[in-house]
């Protein structure tokens, strides 16, 4: 829970002339601790008197600004997302942290999924985040066809990419291809949030159609932010090992996509949160964002085309 900065009241800084004052009996003054003339004594005694105070707007500002930056830490620190194994501490912690397990989507009720109130349509179920697991089985892989979509339509890459510091883009657009039966769940998947929804407007898909018949979906693997997408890669090591690289951000990354052509066709598993029904324009979705991230840069599959020989050897001869 984000907690409200607190308030301080700070005393002025401790004066040898402001004790002596202090500690002056009733109905008398306090003795002299100097010749100087009472008109500037008195001023000089309210330029302290205001520097005290300006001292302490200061230090009651920087208080203030501590707070609240120790209580959003706090609450990131509560909302910490990964997996049972790596998540509980080893030992005891003043933090807690909860801990989400991704749930295999094809065990998952939609029913249970609900829009929090605000302007924002932010989706919540039975747990701090609703995550689910396209890829529960180990035998279970996808393909991304066209790798991270490093530039987009509009032909201006993220700021993280650039370096442009005012550009404020934490993500980069991909597709998964599907298969069926996954296709079938994402769909129900879009039903269920689209009955829940308040906004208005036409529905978009989160699951296409390309020219070739392959469904795809639409994802966001995020590099900014609290919680970027955690990835791991599937790599051939110098010593010609295979490894895993475990990072997120796009400075971890970026050596990776480019030798790997943005990860084109690479076999991936992955873990999705649908964040929230954005609306735009008079048309609304679904936000899918990755949050868990596997990529095996040692295999792709990339789909080929077998074409049938038309004239028998036997006729030729």
């Amino acid at each position: 829970m984000l907690l409200a900065p607190q308030h301080f009241q700070i005393s002025p800084p401790y004066s040898p002339s402001s004790a002596k004052a202090s500690m002056a009996p009733k109905g008398k003054a306090a003795p002299s601790t100097g010749g100087k003339p009472p008109a500037k004594r008195a001023k000089n005694q309210q330029a302290v008197e205001e520097g005290a105070a300006g001292k302490a707007e200061q230090d009651e500002e920087k208080q203030r600004e501590k707070d609240a930056n120790d209580a959003l830490a706090e609450y990131q620190a509560s909302t910490t997302i990964g997996t049972a194994e790596s998540s509980i501490p080893s030992t005891p912690s003043s933090s807690i942290t909860k801990v989400v397990v991704p749930h295999s989507i094809f065990e998952a009720d939609f029913k249970k999924l609900s829009i929090k109130d605000g302007p924002d349509e932010w989706i919540q179920g039975d747990e701090p985040r609703v995550i689910y697991n396209l890829t529960p089985q180990k035998t279970d892989w996808l393909s991304i066809p066209f790798g991270l979509e490093t530039v987009p339509y509009s032909g201006t890459s993220p700021g993280f990419i650039t370096g442009d510091v005012e550009e404020k883009t934490k993500s980069l657009n991909t597709k998964v291809n599907v298969t069926p039966e996954l296709a079938d769940l994402l769909h129900a998947l879009d039903g269920s949030l689209q009955k829940v929804t308040k906004s208005k407007g036409a529905w978009n898909q989160m699951v296409s159609t390309d020219s070739r018949g392959a469904a795809q979906l639409k994802l966001k693997v995020y590099f900014l932010g609290a919680e970027p997408t955690a990835i791991k890669l599937l790599v051939v090591g110098a010593d010609g090992q295979n490894k895993i690289e475990k990072g997120c951000g796009w400075s971890f990354l970026k050596p990776f996509a480019e030798e790997h052509q943005n990860f084109k066709w690479c076999r991936v598993k992955l873990t999705v949160t649908p964040m929230k029904v954005y609306a735009v324009k008079g048309k609304r979705g679904v936000t899918m964002k990755v949050s868990q991230l596997i990529v095996n840069c040692r295999e792709k599959l990339v789909p080929t085309v077998e074409i049938a020989d038309a004239f028998d050897d036997a006729d030729l001869l």
